[in-house]
Formats: C-alpha cells, sequence, structure tokens
C-alpha cells in the first residue's frame, strides 16, 4: 500500500494542541482500519463473540429440532 498523503485544511497549520493525535499513530490507525483490522474493546469483542455463540447455538437447536420431526417425534 502506498504512502497516504494528507490534505491541509485552511486554518490547521496555525492549530496546535495536546488535543491533537500524533500524526504517525494517525497514519498507523488509517492504515489498520482500511486493511480492516478494528481496534475493539475488550467489552465490544466479548459481545461480538456472545452474538456469535447464540448464533451458533441456534443453528444447533435447529438442527436438533429438524432431526426429531424427521424421526417423528
Amino acid at each position: 500500500m502506498g504512502k497516504l498523503t494528507r490534505v491541509v485544511l485552511r486554518g490547521e497549520r496555525s492549530r496546535k494542541g495536546p488535543d491533537l493525535p500524533d500524526k504517525e499513530q494517525f497514519l498507523q490507525a488509517g492504515l489498520g482500519a482500511l486493511s480492516g483490522n478494528k481496534n475493539e474493546t475488550p467489552s465490544a469483542a466479548l459481545q461480538n463473540e456472545n452474538d456469535r455463540l447464540k448464533r451458533l447455538l441456534a443453528e444447533k437447536e435447529l438442527e436438533l429440532d429438524i432431526a426429531k420431526k424427521a424421526r417423528g417425534r
């Protein structure tokens, strides 16, 4: 992937403050987001895992229900 170029907006050069992220940090986060990397919080990761397990359980329950109905129970 090539270098990202940065567009300088009017008045941006004079704006320097502690609330702005480091340029390198900003570019790395942008490249990571473009490549599909997610910066999930631990609670978001747990919620995603919980949702995945719920879907998996629902699929298994459906398979069992279909198998029981096929056997005539």
